[in-house]
């Protein structure tokens, strides 16, 4: 079963990156991606000074299908539906325009609660 942990302890991020064969350094926020409870992935988020979250870095393990991928994505947006903050990550990311991302400055952006869940899933 695909589940999402949120995970704010350095030790335990440092031992997820361990578990993952990653060498990262721990910091900020991770939204730990489970598959029967085994890690296969994250997404890790940094709130900024300004209030916005930024998702500096989206990590899955080799082979992990496409329709696992877009359910941790959609679910990680999920959760942030519910606040009201900018939702940021750097560059040019046209796979989250479905959901209502736009490019400017840098960025691809949306304010949380704009965030469209029911963006087409082409290729599951």
């Amino acid at each position: 079963m695909l589940t999402l942990k949120l995970i704010t302890s350095a030790e335990e991020e440092k031992n997820i990156y361990n578990t993952l064969g990653l060498n990262d350094v721990p910091g900020g926020v991770l939204f730990l991606f489970l598959d029967d409870e085994k890690p296969v992935g994250f997404a890790r988020n940094f709130v900024q000074q300004d209030g916005s979250a930024l998702i500096d870095k989206i990590y899955y393990v080799d082979g992990m299908s496409f329709g696992d991928k877009d359910f941790f994505l959609r679910s990680v947006l999920y959760k942030y539906q519910g606040a009201s903050m900018l939702l940021k990550l750097e560059g040019d990311h046209k796979e989250l325009y479905k959901f209502g991302f736009v490019y400017e400055d840098g960025y691809t952006s949306i304010w949380s609660q704009n965030i469209n869940l029911h963006g087409g899933c082409s290729g599951c």
